[in-house]
């Protein structure tokens, strides 16, 4: 049996009954909710369903009446929704602990992911302590996906520029380059032979263009696996490439917002830690809770977007 559960004229699922049965025992689901599976002629409540014999969920069932707001809580908006989750303190202390190295870091990346996969399936949204094997699974897939994406092309790229194999790209348009540019192209051109090109370029810029360009390729992987479950979808770069042109606009607005979002608040973080120094207690909530914001801002962001590519998958 296939059930979706409805809330706040929002949809979860899909579910099989056993799934709703264990969340409604944890409290993710609640009785007042409405279900509905594709055999239903209308909605029941949880409670009616639980309470039901399985073989009379799949018939005709009489609608159920629908109050204003179903469930306990509201859905909240991208700076507030953790707080409208049931048991959230059970969840929040997970990106509490980004501060905590390694450890703390994969606690922290997993319970990302963990909140993008609710979202993108509309189901319950925060990861919880019983749920913090998955998570720790998932901090470490991120970590190590990182790795590929970020710290080995930047070795290798300072690697090639300490080793001046770039120069054998660099003699390849050379002639050109000469030819066609005249005095900038000549002045240019001294310069790189001199070598202080290559201390430029050693500098920072390549590994810095590298991680510019891999980023949104990480994000696309990352979302990818959100919904998948799956490793190789990190790795799928063609579909990964597919899943970014396809959803061009809603990557550029998320990635735009993500940059806003982590400038402002991780800066507020760096800014009031020291101001409040004196003071122990304010000191480390400044230096915490406004990373935490932007953990959870960020992953609810990506969650939307993850549910828009979920949805066109299925489709």
């Amino acid at each position: 049996m296939t059930i979706f559960i409805y809330r706040d004229n929002q949809q979860y699922g899909p579910y099989t009954l056993e799934d709703v049965r264990r969340y409604a025992a944890q409290g993710l689901i609640v009785p007042s909710d409405l279900a509905r599976d594709p055999g239903m002629t209308a909605s029941v409540t949880v409670a009616s369903l639980l309470g039901s014999a399985e073989p009379a969920v799949s018939g005709a069932i009489a609608e159920a009446p629908k109050p204003p707001g179903v469930g306990t809580r509201t859905p909240g908006n991208v700076f507030t929704w953790p707080f409208h989750q049931d048991r959230w303190w059970d969840s929040l202390w997970m990106p509490l602990l980004w501060w905590i190295p390694i450890f703390g870091t994969l606690i922290s990346f997993g319970w990302s992911i963990g909140v993008i996969r609710r979202r993108a399936r509309r189901q319950p949204e925060l990861p919880r302590s019983n749920d913090l094997g998955t998570v720790l699974k998932d901090g470490f897939v991120v970590a190590l996906m990182s790795i590929v994406y970020f710290v080995i092309p930047s070795l290798l790229s300072i690697v090639l520029i300490e080793y001046k194999l770039f120069a054998v790209a660099w003699n390849l348009v050379k002639s050109g380059w000469v030819g066609f540019i005249f005095n900038p192209g000549k002045v240019l051109w001294m310069i790189a032979e001199r070598g202080a090109l290559e201390s430029l370029l050693a500098a920072g810029i390549i590994p810095v263009f590298c991680l510019l360009l891999a980023w949104p390729f990480f994000v696309v992987g990352e979302l990818h696996y959100a919904i998948t479950g799956k490793i190789r979808s990190f790795l799928n770069v063609f579909g990964n490439l597919a899943l970014l042109f396809r959803h061009f606009g809603g990557f550029l607005s998320y990635l735009f917002f993500v940059f806003l979002v982590r400038l402002a608040l991780y800066g507020l973080s760096s800014l009031l830690t020291p101001v409040l120094a004196l003071t122990v207690i304010f000191a480390v909530v400044a230096f915490v809770v406004p990373p935490v914001v932007a953990h959870w801002i960020t992953a609810h962001l990506a969650g939307t977007l993850a549910r828009e590519i979920y949805d066109d998958k299925r489709g």
